[in-house]
Parts: C-alpha cells; structure tokens; sequence
C-alpha cells in the first residue's frame, strides 16, 4: 500500500524498480512514494491503465454486466438489510475481495471484510451464521479447489454463498457467471461485478454510490 511505502523506502537504491499504480495520478501518497524512490536513484514505472488487455476482455465484461444486472438488483433487495459481508479468496484474486469489501463499505454503508480464504478459520468463522452472505471468488485457476473447500467451511455454518466463478458449483447459493479467461486476467472480470453489487446494495438502502459520505475522489493531502 502506498500510504505504507515510506516506511521501507530505505531499501530503495539504483538497483530497484518500482512500479506505480494510481487510477488518478494525484493521490498524494502514491506521489510521494515515487518522488522517494526517484530520489534514491530507482527506477520508476507507472501504470494507470492495462489498455491491450482491457480491449481484449472488455467485450466479456460487457456481457456478465448485462447479464448479471437484473439479478444484483433482485439479490440486493434480499440482502440489503444484513449487517456483515465476508469476502474471501486466495492468491491474486485476495485484492478483489479487499475490494469488494471495500466497495460494499463506502456505497452501501454495509460492514465488509475482505480477507484470504484461509483465514476465514481463523477466528471470523466463529462470526457466520445463518443468512450471513460470504462473496467467494474461486475462478477455475489455481485457487479453485481450495478456495471453494473454505466455501463448504463457511456453508456448513449457515452462510449465504454468493460465487463468482466461470464453473458451477452445488455449494454456491448464487453464482455469479463469469467469462473463462487467462488466469492473470481473472480479476478484470470478477471485479467489475462485484462492484456492480455494490452499486446495486446502495441503491437497494436508498443511498446514492456516486457520493460516499466522508470520502473524495483522490486522497491529495496525509
């Protein structure tokens, strides 16, 4: 995370390459981490857009958007009164579940929690109980198999399985169809469902998602 950059900025030498990601380009932590990192001789790489792959793909976000519309709006009004989301995942798709979580948080006002699969044992399975929905992202990659055992996990307990997946599974409890696609570009499109949600629980609890109270746009001052 950008904000905690700093504090290994030590390590950054001539021989260091940092990679920038910032959607805006103005957020000032991210700024500041790469003023640091130049300063101390690195180089620097920045990313504000994947454009070759989002052509690629961008025809299949499409589709899981229209196709899955309908349905969050249906799916919202059954869960927009719940209290909890739990969102879990391994390897790279970990950060969609963060964001997920995140997304739930600052539009629905809903209290999310975005962690690796396996940790859901470690203490917040205490926490499922009936009706509670748990997001789980287990694409076909290599997270699959056991990301979807920490589904049956939380299942057992009473939880409600919303599943992003390009295959089916009887333990989901609504599944969440996306499109087969490289194994590096899975969170491309399981993100943007999942945001869709979002936007659709905020909707749903009379909140407008396009002005989060207390939050801006980009984060320009500590």
């Amino acid at each position: 995370m950008a904000s905690e950059f700093h504090y290994f900025a030590d390590s950054i030498d001539k021989d260091t390459l940092v990679l920038s990601i910032s959607q805006s380009g103005e957020t000032a932590d991210v700024v500041e981490g790469v003023k640091r990192a130049k300063a101390a001789g690195a180089k620097v790489i920045s990313f504000d857009k994947a454009v070759n792959n989002l052509k690629q793909i961008s025809g299949s976000i499409a589709e899981t958007i229209e196709s899955n519309n309908d349905r969050f709006r249906e799916l919202s009004q059954q869960l927009k009164h719940k209290n909890d989301f739990y969102c879990i995942a391994r390897g790279i798709n970990f950060a969609i579940a963060s964001e997920s979580a995140l997304k739930i948080k600052e539009v629905a006002y809903i209290h999310a929690e975005g962690m690796p699969a396996g940790e859901l044992k470690h203490g917040t399975l205490a926490l499922i109980e009936t009706g509670v929905p748990v997001v789980v992202i287990c694409p076909s990659d290599y997270t699959f198999r056991e990301t979807l055992s920490n589904a049956m996990e939380a299942k057992s307990r009473g939880a409600y399985i919303i599943a992003v997946s390009d295959v089916s599974d009887e333990v989901f409890d609504f599944w969440v169809k996306i499109p087969r696609v490289d194994e590096l570009l899975y969170p491309m499109v399981t993100v943007v469902p999942l945001q869709l949600l979002a936007y659709h629980l905020a909707v749903s609890r009379g909140f407008d998602p396009d002005r989060p109270r207390n939050l801006a746009k980009s984060v320009t001052v500590k």
